[in-house]
């Protein structure tokens, strides 16, 4: 074989497959705005309504604490004994989560509770 028919086979090739992932896309694209307007692939429960995705927000409050910066790589042995500014900013999360129609919740240690004040936990 002469390189020129090498190089006219490859050129081939590469127009087919490009052809072929054009096509496809395309096919593809077409199926989802049909199905879409059709209001296939809308998941709906018995009654009509709509189903809603299930997601859990967790905040892990006591590695949150002191830690205002990535470099910051001490441990902190007073895990548990929030500061204020850990303690508004939960607060302030839950607050918008409930806002939003979910609920946060919140992975603290028992010397939360060892606090004079947990009052802010059940705002």
């Amino acid at each position: 074989m002469n390189s020129t028919h090498l190089a006219t086979s490859a050129t081939s090739v590469i127009d087919r497959r490009r052809w072929l992932q054009q096509t496809a896309g395309l096919a593809a694209m077409l199926g989802l705005s049909r199905a879409t307007a059709s209001g296939a692939g809308r998941d709906e429960s018995k009654d009509g309504s709509v189903k809603r995705a299930m997601v859990a927000i967790t905040l892990d409050l006591e590695m949150s604490a002191q830690y205002p910066t990535q470099d910051e790589v001490h441990w902190n042995y007073e895990k548990g004994n929030l500061n204020d500014e850990t303690k508004r900013y939960a607060v302030e999360a839950a607050r918008r989560v409930k806002l939003a129609g979910g609920t946060l919740h919140f992975f603290v240690v028992g010397r939360v509770f060892e606090q004079e004040n947990v009052d802010w936990l059940r705002e």
